[in-house]
């Protein structure tokens, strides 16, 4: 059974770990772009920021429909974050439990 849960968890953590990463990444772009100082024409900045909006953004608009609105602040992205870093952690626990059955 450890055969493929050390593995698993292995892989869930680096999909969780660069998921993190992705928002870290997707929040300052997005900083970047609306105080101009990254401009979308440039096709690199787009495709970064496209890619990160497709893989962002379906988990984001739930979150916004379930949040209360606060005008200009965006709890959702804080949200996903806090359920993110919820997420890693928890694989972590469950990663040492099982290396400490072993």
């Amino acid at each position: 059974m450890d055969i493929i849960l050390v593995p698993l968890i292995k892989v869930m953590m680096l999909l969780v770990s660069s998921f993190r990463w992705a928002l870290v990444i997707y929040a300052i772009l997005s900083w970047l772009i609306s105080f101009n100082l990254l401009n979308t024409r440039n096709i690199l900045v787009y495709r970064i920021n496209d890619l990160l909006f497709r893989l962002i953004e379906p988990l984001l608009s739930p979150l916004r429909s379930i949040l209360p609105n606060l005008g200009g602040l965006d709890l959702s992205f804080f949200t996903l974050f806090l359920i993110v870093v919820f997420m890693e952690n928890m694989l972590l626990r469950i990663a040492t439990r099982l290396l400490m059955a072993l």
